[in-house]
């Protein structure tokens, strides 16, 4: 755990004070929406039990018709997400979690993350994907127009992971799977990518081969093998040589 700046352990005085919690159980709640990136927590602290939140979605908590705690809940984590964004809570200002992503580094920063024992998940609204690592394979699967604003976990495989969106609760193996590879060869598939590109680029050198270049190019990217950035970029580079 990251130790806590003046501002930061001020903050846990004035939370704990204003919400009548335990000072500990405050530090925790800050942690695991540091771990959250300060948009969702999973919690298991003596006066709330255990549950989770997440901002602009579903608080939950293992009293699960407790209104009035869930309300409780949600008003502390409002707060703390406000004073996260405001101050500097931490002595550094990311932790080497954060900054190690696991995820392909193409689909952007998730607009939430989770794990729970040896599964985590990213979620990537701008891309329409989702991102599980389990066992060390990661597998993206494309969430089509799913909204994703709320997740559970329960023991279990990436089965037991349940997602919620505008269409319901559903898991990560009812959506079409991009790709699945073990992450120590996220690399090589992205240097593979890139040589397939270069490739096609190389080829239309040849005016007859300028259409199966395109072609070539509009698969990769429909595989989710390349983004549109660089599909745009790449066709561009085609067609400019026309």
């Amino acid at each position: 755990m990251q130790s806590l700046t003046p501002q930061g352990q001020a903050l846990v005085d004035q939370i704990a004070s204003r919400h009548q919690l335990s000072r500990e159980s405050v530090v925790h709640l800050v942690e695991a929406l540091r771990r959250g990136n300060g948009t969702m927590a999973q919690f298991q602290c003596s006066e709330f039990g255990s549950g989770q939140w997440m901002q602009g979605g579903m608080t939950m908590v293992g009293d699960m018709f407790n209104h009035s705690l869930k309300a409780r809940v949600n008003d502390v984590f409002i707060d703390l997400a406000k004073d996260m964004r405001e101050e500097e809570l931490f002595t550094s200002a990311k932790s080497a979690e954060s900054i190690t992503s696991w995820w392909p580094s193409d689909l952007g920063p998730p607009s939430s993350t989770g794990s729970q024992n040896n599964i985590r998940y990213a979620v990537f609204p701008q891309s329409k994907r989702l991102a599980i690592e389990e066992d060390g394979k990661l597998t993206l699967y494309d969430t089509g127009d799913h909204r994703i604003g709320g997740v559970s976990q329960q023991q279990g495989g990436a089965s037991s992971v349940q997602f919620t969106s505008q269409h319901g609760s559903f898991s990560a193996h009812s959506l079409k799977m991009v790709s699945g590879q073990k992450k120590t060869e996220v690399a090589k598939q992205e240097t593979s990518i890139t040589s397939k590109a270069e490739a096609a680029e190389a080829k239309s050198s040849n005016p007859l081969d300028i259409a199966g270049t395109l072609r070539q190019l509009a698969d990769l990217h429909s595989d989710g093998l390349l983004s549109y950035e660089e599909y745009a970029a790449k066709r561009k580079q085609v067609i400019d040589r026309i």
